[in-house]
């Protein structure tokens, strides 16, 4: 009698675990719904805007993509042979895009930057925002007597030189923009004062930074 009602508990057992394997897959959609749409991809994150200065390499493999690129575009950036103290450039990667953005006094230089940052491998797209400087007879006496003042004052020389230009002079219609990076706000502020003082500026924006160690 016993063997008998075991027989059929495990009958019913078996019989029932169709009904338990089924209950538990989620339900099937209706033969006439809309397929869903996949998920959207999340944008890209874009860096702030870098200063093409001259920097000291790091050493250490880059972390991911995004800082690779960063690696490869600054320095095809600060490697381009007309880059001086009177151009300024700053860029940013948006995931596999490069946008540009400065001024440029030396001639051909945006096109060159832009050519140069397109050959780098994993960049689909520039996007060039440089802005060239017009020929000025007035703007060009001015570069060179900010570049006089500001360089041969104190040790603010330390700034200019041929391998490492921190400041940089921009003068369009005679309106100064001092660009870059000082160690203290002793020189930014000494900075600006030389350059104030040059005869026939009509202003002078002092956007220097003070690294912060």
């Amino acid at each position: 009698m016993k063997n008998r009602i075991f027989c059929l508990i495990t009958v019913a057992s078996l019989l029932a675990m169709p009904v338990f394997v089924a209950a538990q897959q989620p339900p099937a959609p209706p033969a006439d719904a809309a397929p869903q749409a996949p998920a959207a991809e999340a944008a890209p994150v874009a860096t702030p805007f870098i200063p093409v200065l001259q920097v000291h390499g790091d050493k250490m493999p880059p972390v991911n993509e995004q800082e690779r690129l960063v690696r490869a575009v600054h320095h095809e950036l600060i490697m381009q042979p007309y880059y001086n103290l009177f151009d300024w450039i700053t860029f940013r990667v948006i995931g596999d895009k490069v946008e540009l953005k400065g001024y440029t006094h030396s001639i051909g230089l945006s096109r060159d930057a832009e050519r140069s940052v397109k050959h780098i491998k994993g960049v689909s797209k520039v996007i060039n925002h440089i802005e060239e400087l017009p020929p000025s007879p007035g703007d060009e006496r001015i570069r060179r007597e900010v570049a006089r003042s500001v360089s041969s004052y104190g040790n603010l020389g330390r700034y200019f030189w041929p391998t490492d230009t921190r400041i940089h002079i921009i003068v369009n219609m005679g309106h100064i923009r001092l660009e870059g990076m000082v160690e203290n706000d002793t020189d930014k502020q000494t900075a600006y004062i030389r350059a104030n003082g040059v005869p026939g500026a009509f202003s002078v924006d002092n956007n220097l930074v003070v690294a912060r160690n």
